[in-house]
């Protein structure tokens, strides 16, 4: 007992430490909080510090808003568009790992760089997942010396429902009134100047009651805000709201859901659009219509509260975000092309005709309606390179063999993948060698199980196999014997039938004398040939002898001797009482 108590508690302290040494790895993720002018690049420093642990690896995920912010570089940071991927191993510290981001400020106002929680991976020499506390920097934007600080609204609308009172940039407090079925009110505001922002909240998880809803404007100068509240009063049951779209329709684009505005600022279309109202899933809402393109574009709430312009196709029912891409006029002056320079791959040279003039250019293989061509020139800049022309439309623009690919893995992150693939890889080839083991083990016990059946069944029981092996070799010695006493006894039968030959040859030779002797006195010879047997017989019988009978028998018996019937050998060893044998 006294052991099993030591046991126990060394079981206990051991574990008690690594969940201590697991429980400290706890690094805290801080940021600097910068200030900056619109236009200008500025730093974020981001800092991992873990006190009395080892920092082995991880993988920091931030998040940022691309209205305000570029993402120009940073230590071992590479990303854009609103994300950035960092990575930090032991080379940077044991204790403390420091990184710098650099940015470009867009627009003014405040913004943030968060922490993505859910994909935030950092472990220690032990390969202990740290429970990390991300902090966020925060980010000041000022607007240029001379930026506008007008922070109004041109217009304001919402759907379902009507503001009260009337629209006026100067008034900032509205009322609206819903029904039980509205949980959000969309909100369709216009900025007076187009370089200010906006922020809408308040506008989603509408209660029964009273909801306040706010639209923040920023002006351009990042400093000058206003607010405006639309107090929203959600009642229960349905509510008339006249002409006004009563119910909120929904739109996904790209995988995001939005919000179809009812209605918007007219004066925010684009230059060749015309409000026009329109039915959008059985109900009227206003929309944008371009008389020669035909193009739909109706305006889409955001889960932010900020809006926009979409491109609507009624005929597949996909929408599109509204982008227009505009060039400068450009010129490219085709020149020679040096013997160093290497025509892309897949192109065929030919003669084109560009402004009435032939030069040379390259056409795609593979393009049979000759779309597009290529020519080396040289920009304003004097510098040279191939240019795509389309002949189409007449546009031109550098021409790029193969895009950038670039991949969301570093060379770390590779090597590290690529270290738990060849682990992986290891385990299945063992597992392989293991199965490949046990089947040969399973194998082997199969045909040893087979052999100990066999040779069971053969020793304990004589009748089997074995036995008739035995058996069959005692009858094939039996035969033999047989075989061999059947030859011998044909021997000794040709001895006898040859000896018997030869007696009734002496007897015949007898005969012959004893006839011859008879002729001087016959009785005495044929009365010493009468057969005993017979005599013996008529004794038997008491009855007298007929001795005439007798001589003539006897006659007859020395005359078959004397004449012997010539049979084959068969039918006479039957007929003598020999055995015969068909071999």
């Amino acid at each position: 007992m006294k052991k099993l108590g030591i046991l126990l508690t060394a079981i206990v302290l051991v574990l008690a430490v690594n969940i201590t040494a697991f429980a400290a790895f706890a690094p805290k993720l801080q940021f600097s909080d910068p200030t900056a002018n619109v236009g200008e690049e500025f730093k974020v420093t981001m800092k991992v510090k873990a006190p009395g642990a080892k920092l082995e690896k991880g993988k920091i995920m931030l998040n940022y808003d691309p209205a305000y912010l570029e993402f120009t570089g940073g230590d071992n940071a590479q990303g854009g568009a609103g994300k950035i991927s960092v990575t930090g191993d032991s080379s940077l510290g044991k204790e403390e790992w420091a990184f710098t981001l650099k940015f470009k400020a867009l627009s003014p106002g405040t913004t943030t760089i968060t922490v993505d929680k859910d994909t935030l991976e950092i472990y220690d020499d032990a390969q202990n997942l740290a429970e990390v506390t991300p902090g966020q920097s925060a980010i000041t934007i000022n607007g240029d010396a001379g930026a506008s600080i007008n922070a109004n609204l041109a217009s304001l609308k919402t759907s379902p429902g009507t503001i009260t009172p009337e629209f006026a940039p100067e008034i900032t407090e509205y009322s609206t009134i819903v029904g039980g079925e509205c949980n959000k009110l969309t909100v369709s505001a216009k900025t007076a100047d187009n370089n200010a922002k906006m922020v809408i909240t308040g506008n989603s998880d509408l209660q029964i009651g009273d909801n306040t809803v706010t639209c923040q404007i920023t002006a351009a100068d990042g400093t000058t805000t206003k607010t405006y509240t639309i107090h929203v009063t959600k009642q229960e049951g349905e509510v008339d709201y006249g002409d006004s779209a009563g119910g909120i329709l929904q739109a996904n684009v790209n995988g995001v859901d939005y919000e179809v505005a009812a209605t918007f600022d007219e004066t925010m279309l684009p230059e060749g659009f015309l409000a026009q109202t329109v039915n959008y899933k059985n109900q009227s809402v206003l929309a944008g219509v371009n008389p020669e393109t035909g193009l739909t574009l109706m305006y889409l709430i955001g889960s932010d509260g900020s809006g926009d312009f979409f491109i609507y196709d009624a005929a597949t029912d996909q929408w599109a975000p509204y982008a227009t891409i505009n060039t400068t006029e450009k010129t490219v002056t085709v020149v020679p092309m040096g013997s160093d320079v290497t025509v892309p791959e897949g192109f065929a040279e030919t003669t084109l005709e560009l402004n009435g003039k032939k030069v040379r250019g390259w056409i795609w293989s593979e393009d049979l309606d000759q779309e597009y061509c290529m020519v080396y020139g040289m920009n304003a800049d004097g510098e040279k390179s191939f240019y795509r022309y389309d002949m189409k439309e007449k546009t031109i623009q550098r021409f790029f063999s193969n895009p950038v690919v670039t991949d969301t893995l570093n060379e770390e992150q590779f090597l590290e993948a690529a270290n738990k693939y060849n682990e992986l890889l290891k385990d299945y080839q063992l597992r392989g060698y293991l199965l490949i083991g046990i089947g040969i083990v399973a194998a082997i016990l199969l045909i040893a199980l087979i052999i100990v059946l066999i040779t069971s069944r053969g020793g304990g029981d004589n009748g089997g196999n074995g036995g008739g092996k035995i058996r069959d070799g005692r009858n094939a010695q039996a035969d033999e014997e047989r075989l061999a006493a059947a030859r011998e006894k044909r021997a000794r039968e040709r001895e006898a039938l040859k000896e018997r030959r030869e007696r009734a040859a002496r007897a015949d030779d007898e005969a012959e004398e004893r006839y011859m002797r008879g002729i001087e006195n016959p009785e005495d010879d044929y009365t010493q040939v009468i057969p005993r047997q017979e005599i013996r017989r008529a004794q038997q019988r008491q009855a007298p002898v007929n001795e005439a009978q007798l001589q003539q028998k006897l006659a007859r018996e020395v005359m078959k001797t004397t004449e012997p019937e010539h049979k084959p050998a068969k039918d006479a060893f039957e007929n003598d009482g020999f055995e015969t044998f068909d071999i």
